[in-house]
């Protein structure tokens, strides 16, 4: 009886693939990724070269790719005249995965410049892109465009209330390394903006940029009698309010602080 070439094969041996990497081989390419993002990721565009990372580069030219941004329009902000505007833009709303990879680095090489570089991007986001209540130009409605070295997007609804978080969960344990106060300001506003009711902790997804910030008011609230059922308009996503938790939890452990 003949043998089938299917089972010759494997009576002889599947042929061996190519051998897996070894750890050193892994890490050597790592390390050639962080290097290539602190050498072509920040930020080259526009008059004025900031200390900014880059939210996307194209693989070929190691350069960021210009993203087409549709907003509605008649709307607030700098993009409501007109849907299709291109971007180089820089969100830190997206980049906690590249905040955690270069911290990663810098644990495991012992050089610290990879870290340092965020750091130093968090720090010149903390001087010139944050707002009075503490608040950075960051989410789903602003980021700062890198061509033109200011804030862009668009404020929906109306009032100032652009700053919205969905399932983007930063890195803040390296926020608070570089800045400890404004990190606390920040992640306070994220609760006194999108928080409406600390009975039924109702909140809105679109936060307010403009709404003053107590800090030691924010966290003595009494807690009332729940609204009955979600205030309408109020987008309450759930993909919002794990950023909300998120951040709640992340000041809590980082300001040894309970409330």
């Amino acid at each position: 009886m003949a043998v089938s070439p299917l089972i010759a094969w494997f009576s002889n041996g599947a042929p061996e693939g190519p051998a897996s990497p070894s750890d050193k081989e892994r890490m050597d390419g790592l390390v050639r990724y962080a290097r290539s993002v602190l050498n072509h990721g920040r930020d080259t565009y526009g008059e004025e070269h900031t200390p900014l990372f880059s939210d996307y580069l194209e693989v070929d030219t190691l350069k960021a790719p210009e993203r087409m941004y549709i907003h509605r329009l008649g709307g607030p902000g700098p993009r409501s005249k007109q849907p299709f505007q291109p971007v180089i833009s820089s969100n830190l709303a997206y980049q906690g995965n590249l905040m955690r990879f270069l911290v990663g680095i810098s644990n495991l090489t012992g050089d610290p410049n990879y870290k340092e570089a965020y750091q130093e991007c968090l720090r010149y986001c903390f001087e010139h892109h944050a707002v009075p209540n503490g608040l950075l130009h960051m989410g789903h409605h602003r980021w700062v465009n890198l061509r033109t070295d200011h804030r862009d997007g668009n404020d929906w609804p109306p009032g100032g209330s652009g700053h919205e978080m969905k399932r983007d969960y930063p890195y803040y344990p390296l926020f608070w390394e570089t800045d400890p106060v404004a990190t606390r300001r920040m992640l306070a506003a994220h609760w006194s903006s999108h928080l409406q009711d600390w009975g039924f902790m109702n909140f809105t997804r679109h936060g307010s940029y403009v709404k003053e910030l107590d800090e030691e008011a924010l966290w003595s609230q009494p807690v009332a009698e729940p609204v009955v059922g979600i205030v309408p308009g109020n987008l309450t996503f759930f993909d919002s309010g794990s950023d909300l938790i998120y951040a709640g939890a992340q000041l809590g452990i980082l300001n040894n602080d309970d409330r």
